[in-house]
């Protein structure tokens, strides 16, 4: 699942997301990047990762 199919309305702090690779997380904080958004994710087990929504592989739950 490709993350540009997501609307910026979309996401929110406290959403639940899913990654490819490190499962279900939560949005903790957006950022203005450029001409992107910045995901700050906390996922269960793995961490805090830095995501950038035009490219990141993950879905809106």
């Amino acid at each position: 699942i490709v993350s540009s199919r997501i609307n910026e309305e979309d996401i929110s702090t406290g959403r639940k997301v899913r990654h490819n690779k490190w499962g279900i997380g939560t949005i903790v904080q957006i950022k203005d990047s450029k001409d992107d958004k910045e995901l700050v994710v906390a996922f269960d087990g793995v961490g805090l990762k830095r995501l950038l929504l035009s490219i990141a592989p993950i879905e809106i739950l």
